[in-house]
């Protein structure tokens, strides 16, 4: 048998290294582990900006939204729809921009040993936009709600676990689960509405807790949303929203060009299709789908040899680079974790370092001549069949033949499960929380998530549970000191490298969504993937004749 044998350039290495050594934030401690997880913290940031009372009067800013009749948020499966009612509504729990989970209308919340009952403290001091207080009785009616409307809802998928609820007081709700969950908290970021709204008409409008709230819907269904809060309205520069419905984003990005609109939400797909563009004006954030490539474990070189396996991979990887001129809809990352998360403890996280003097080292990839490398990806899916293709044509020069099949589901499911592949490009879904334990389960199998049956999950039997207060937070141990967070950031980081270079994965990148900006926008948003349009009120735009009409 004759094998092949490539050198990885120097010059492959220096970008790759300035792929993976980018920057992280320190997260925030939620709580510590006891009989009870309990926090207590403030939950409405201070939204005002410093200079706003310095700016002229904004004009209207125009967003673009799906078609609705129905203002429901708990029934809207739209997602450039959900981004939007976030503007209006708050949740339980919000993930920030490392994805450590916050309190936004909770006060303070404990679990039960067992993990079956969270016990939740709704703050007393929150009134909806119609001026009745928010209550635990309303927080349960949405929770029935969701549950009564499985079929039509987004959120009932993830509340799985939510068996009931009952209410010891207007501040204080009990919830009882049906089975452990270590998602339950990402599960309750669905939006809080009063219970007597839960049911209403095709046009009606709906109060929320958000920082606008709806004053008009239009019967070409425009819905207009002003500031909120009045006694802070002349220190902020965003004071009207109007949301424009559109057939589809295609429709909405002509209207940006055109000046009919200043904001439009991409996903991960449509980002990929509009950010070529050099004079579009994107703010990207990491999204929860990850890009990674399954190797046949039949080519994965011997399970003991890490510095053959890690070389392996940094070679499938530089196809990346090969292709970066393709500007891939994603950051670059080894593992199904972006660089910010907080489970880092505001560290770097990089495979390189474990072996750095093996990378310029020699590759194996165990095939004999003529050797057909069947690249395996779902039909359904053309961004990843780009992304085979460019691999396709980073092996083919390299001295390879290769083969890129589109294949149907079931011709997709039957490949996988016969190893009929050498490589699979492959998207996941991943979990709220984004920890990679799922992954690195089975790698052989496609997975959007949690095994059901794996013994508690993220929980102290998985190898991955160690890490920041973002584990502590899942009950993996008790951290009462900075210094038994870095410890377990760093335990955890090991875990990761040594599960990452042994699975037959090769991790590519974590996609990104966009906010598109129009030319009339001035300031930038601080968006996330639970709050798209965060700090829209600081935004200005310029009032000229068709921003200001509404």
């Amino acid at each position: 048998m004759t094998f092949k044998y490539l050198h990885l350039r120097l010059v492959i290495v220096t970008i790759l290294i300035s792929f993976l050594l980018v920057g992280c934030t320190t997260p925030t401690s939620n709580n510590d582990e006891g009989a009870f997880v309990s926090t207590e913290q403030a939950v409405r940031p201070a939204s005002l900006s410093n200079d706003a009372d310095s700016k002229p009067p904004s004009g209207v800013m125009r967003l673009a939204w799906s078609n609705h009749q129905n203002l429901n948020p708990l029934l809207d499966y739209s997602e450039a729809g959900q981004a939007a009612q976030s503007l209006v509504f708050e949740s339980l729990f919000v993930r920030d921009s490392t994805f450590a989970i916050q309190s936004q209308l909770v006060k303070s919340y404990s679990f039960s040993r067992d993990r079956l009952q969270l016990t939740l403290l709704i703050d007393p001091v929150v009134t909806f936009h119609n001026g009745t207080p928010l209550t635990a009785a309303d927080v349960l009616a949405c929770l029935n709600f969701i549950q009564d409307h499985a079929e039509q809802s987004p959120y009932a998928a993830a509340l799985h676990a939510f068996a009931n609820g009952f209410i010891t007081n207007e501040e204080t709700l009990v919830l009882q689960l049906n089975d452990y969950d270590p998602e339950f908290l990402y599960a309750l970021n669905f939006p809080i509405l009063p219970a007597a709204q839960l049911n209403v008409q095709d046009g009606d409008l709906i109060a929320g807790t958000g920082l606008y709230a709806m004053s008009e819907f239009s019967s070409t269904g425009e819905l207009t949303l002003d500031w909120a809060d009045e006694s802070t309205k002349a220190q902020v520069s965003l004071q009207h929203i109007i949301l424009k419905p559109y057939e589809s984003t295609i429709t909405a990005m002509r209207a940006l060009e055109e000046d009919e609109i200043d904001l439009v939400w991409l996903s991960e797909l449509e980002l990929a299709q509009y950010q070529s563009r050099n004079s579009l004006r994107l703010d990207r954030y990491i999204s929860d789908k990850y890009i990674d490539l399954i190797i046949n474990p039949q080519v994965v070189p011997e399970k003991n040899n890490p510095v053959a396996q890690l070389n392996q991979k940094y070679y499938f990887r530089s196809a990346r680079l090969f292709s970066s001129q393709q500007n891939w809809p994603g950051q670059p990352t080894d593992v199904p974790i972006p660089a910010s998360h907080a489970a880092f403890n505001g560290q770097t996280f990089s495979l390189y370092d474990q072996y750095p003097q093996n990378i310029e080292q020699q590759v194996n990839l165990n095939l004999p001549d003529n050797r057909i490398i069947k690249i395996v990806v779902a039909e359904n899916q053309p961004v990843l069949a780009q992304i085979a293709r460019q691999i396709a044509t980073w092996l083919t020069d390299s001295g390879y033949l290769t083969e890129v099949r589109p294949l149907s589901d079931g011709q997709y499911q039957q490949a996988l499960s016969n190893y009929d592949y050498d490589l699979i490009v492959r998207e996941s879904e991943l979990p709220a929380s984004l920890d990679p334990q799922w992954l690195y389960e089975n790698t052989a199998e496609v997975s959007s998530g949690l095994d059901a049956q794996a013994a508690n999950g993220y929980d102290e039997l998985s190898p991955l549970a160690i890490g920041g207060s973002f584990f502590s937070l899942l009950g993996s141990g008790q951290f009462n000191q900075e210094s038994d967070v870095q410890a377990a950031s760093e335990s955890f980081q090991e875990n990761l490298k040594t599960q990452a270079i042994q699975s037959n994965t090769v991790g590519l990148m974590q996609w990104e969504e966009a906010i598109a900006y129009g030319d009339r926008v001035m300031g930038q948003l601080q968006p996330s993937l639970d709050l798209p349009y965060n700090r829209i009120e600081d935004l200005w735009i310029w009032s000229g004749l068709s921003s200001s009409s509404y």
